[in-house]
């Protein structure tokens, strides 16, 4: 097991899987943690309890506010049917919290090479764009295809992958700019496919971070990912 999944692994196991009862505004939300000496967990958090199959559609809050200027929203995770959105603060949704510490990113994660940008947290290369196929858009298999054909080991990101580029502290595109800065702020395609809607899979918006699922015939923008460094 890669050391990311061991810690990933290791908190989940501290998460009381328990909704409070009731559905709260963000406000309300965050203080209701509070009360119970715990927090409001950030998108990323709640979105790695993600158990990859479709469910009921309950929406949880998160306390990731939308980096959009001006915005009003904070995201919210669909945690069965695997997605982000941004959703008004008024709004009343559901509320899971956590007593686990903030995770501390982590520092010098990503280095620029030759051959790609480097992540040391994933222990993996992420493909370096050109100004060519930076705007280029594919379906899910036109995607697939395109990925492989870089050349052995190279293959569509999953969506757990492509989400840790996710920066909700930036806007349009939601990633560390000084390495992909490049990012189209639309979606982009994973390998991870919608659960039980075979025709489904699920793409990165780096507008804002959010998760969707597209029809596979749709077309989307690539990150391709090889592992190993």
């Amino acid at each position: 097991m890669r050391p990311y999944l061991a810690l990933i692994t290791l908190a989940l196991a501290s998460w009381a899987q328990t909704p409070l009862p009731g559905l709260f505004s963000y406000e309300e939300a965050k203080a209701a943690c509070t009360a119970r000496q715990a927090r409001l967990p950030e998108a990323s958090e709640l979105y790695r309890l993600f158990d990859g199959t479709i469910g009921t559609p309950t929406l949880f809050w998160s306390a990731t506010r939308s980096s959009e200027p001006g915005s009003q929203a904070a995201l919210a995770v669909a945690w069965k049917a695997g997605e982000i959105m941004p959703r008004p603060m008024s709004d009343r949704l559901s509320v899971l919290c956590t007593t686990l510490p903030p995770a501390k990113p982590l520092a010098n994660r990503f280095k620029e090479l030759p051959t790609g940008i480097a992540d040391n947290m994933l222990h993996a290369l992420w493909e370096k764009k050109s100004p060519q196929t930076r705007r280029q858009r594919y379906t899910y298999q036109q995607a697939t295809t395109y990925c492989q054909s870089l050349g052995t080991g190279w293959r569509l990101p999953t969506v757990a992958e492509l989400y840790s580029l996710v920066d909700h502290t930036q806007f349009s595109p939601a990633t560390d700019k000084n390495f992909f800065g490049d990012t189209i702020p639309r979606y982009y395609w994973s390998a991870t496919t919608a659960g039980e809607f075979s025709n489904e899979a699920f793409v990165v918006g780096f507008k804002i971070g959010s998760v969707a699922a597209s029809s596979q015939e749709n077309e989307s923008f690539v990150r391709c990912i090889k592992e190993g460094l």
